[in-house]
């Protein structure tokens, strides 16, 4: 290919050589034509040193500059663009990196087996939003059928997702990071899935294992386990839900089996919503997947094992009392540490209408917080002295009515 730049630049340095290498003739229509001889002279008395240097310095500089892929190596890997390093990356990864060792402290099914567990629930999380749905869905599914574990995948290999069994489960709640792009603690599970970043469609098979040798399938290594699917996004982003999506789309063509439909969240409308609408099709049908999940289905009528207990907290030990939300100081209050902001005035807007209606004003001093318009309130409400006393004389606790009491989970893998 550099035979063409190269016959660019001797026609380009002729042209520029021409006038300096010429003859100081000025009037040539007069003159006799020249012999060699008088070539020659022309040629030495028209051309200087100082010429010679000049023009010798833009041949070396412009064939230094062509030929520098040659004299000082290839193009350095910090110059490509992000899709062309992920490209490199992806293309080399089973020619340069080794295969990775087993780790069985990186076995998410075998740690979901030794704790007791079921159901896999793997978040993809940029801000906690993810780990947020992935927690609260684990407790929603919970009960003696269905017993689920939420991890972190960055802390996991993605070649054990093959040792799963058709009578366990792993599901995803993956949010989409900047414009279209994996999550960081998801970002090794990607790019094993979609290996190919322009069309993940196209993408390689990974290389999946299985801790017991199991032989799986060549192309479609994943065909024994099922799987359920939730995205956040936001719509107003071109590349809505890419994550969710992209990983979706790759599990079904590796074979995997999906339960239900896919959820979308869109964090621009209403993404409880959208969660909670997903929560109500899909539950029923992961609990028919992994079989009887409530005394009602089963029919057995006996109590279900608690996962969580009372205990009281010694003396000595620290206990939140009223209006102490999170133990320690609080730097920054959001939607995770909110301030307890009190209630300084209170006024009934439709006292006669069937709409219960209020105007609330509360006071922010000290939160380090300004209201603007579209922000929301939690309600922390209390309780009522007198009806705590009644509960407390029902279950002959009175006498402790003062000591402070904890709720502990009975399972140390409770979501």
């Amino acid at each position: 290919r550099t035979i063409y730049p190269v016959l660019g630049l001797l026609a380009i340095s002729a042209a520029f050589l021409s006038p300096v290498f010429g003859s100081n003739t000025t009037t040539p229509e007069i003159e006799q034509q020249p012999t060699d001889n008088d070539a020659m002279s022309a040629i030495a008395s028209g051309v200087e040193w100082g010429d010679m240097v000049i023009v010798s310095s833009v041949i070396i500089g412009a064939a230094t500059f062509l030929f520098r892929k040659y004299i000082f190596g290839a193009k350095p890997a910090q110059d490509l663009t992000i899709a062309q390093k992920a490209a490199a990356t992806q293309k080399g990864v089973n020619a340069a990196v080794p295969r990775k060792e087993y780790d069985s402290d990186r076995d998410f099914v075998l740690k979901m087996r030794n704790a007791g567990k079921n159901v896999v629930v793997l978040y993809g999380s940029q801000t906690g939003t993810a780990e947020d749905f992935a927690t609260r869905l684990a407790k929603d599914i919970q009960s003696p059928a269905v017993r689920p574990l939420v991890l972190d995948p960055e802390l996991y290999d993605w070649q054990c997702l093959a040792s799963l069994t058709d009578v366990e489960l792993v599901i995803f709640v993956l949010a989409t990071a900047g414009e279209g792009e994996a999550t960081d603690n998801m970002e090794a599970w990607f790019n094993a899935l979609a290996s190919d970043p322009e069309s993940p469609d196209d993408s390689d098979i990974p290389e999946f294992r299985r801790a017991d040798g199991h032989e799986l399938d060549e192309d479609m290594p994943l065909q024994e386990i099922s799987y359920a699917m939730f995205g956040l996004g936001n719509n107003t982003y071109e590349q809505f839900n890419h994550h969710a999506r992209v990983v979706d789309r790759r599990l079904l063509a590796l074979g995997a089996s999906r339960v239900g439909e896919r959820g979308e969240g869109d964090d621009d409308a209403d993404i409880e919503e959208d969660f909670a609408r997903w929560k109500e099709a899909t539950l029923p049908l992961i609990r028919q997947h992994l079989g009887s999940s409530t005394p009602l289905d089963s029919g057995d009528e006996s109590a279900p094992e608690p996962t969580w207990k009372v205990v009281e907290v010694a003396a000595g030990q620290q206990a939140r009392t009223k209006g102490e939300f999170f133990e320690g100081a609080v730097v920054a209050h959001d939607s995770r540490h909110p301030f307890a902001a009190p209630v300084t005035a209170a006024v009934e807007l439709t006292p006669s209408a069937d709409r219960h209606l209020l105007h609330v004003e509360v006071d922010l001093a000290g939160s380090g917080m300004r209201h603007e318009s579209g922000d929301h309130i939690g309600v922390y409400p209390t309780n009522a002295d007198e009806e705590v006393d009644l509960l407390l004389a029902a279950l002959e606790l009175l006498d402790k009515a003062d000591v402070p009491i904890a709720a502990r989970a009975t399972d140390p893998f409770a979501p």
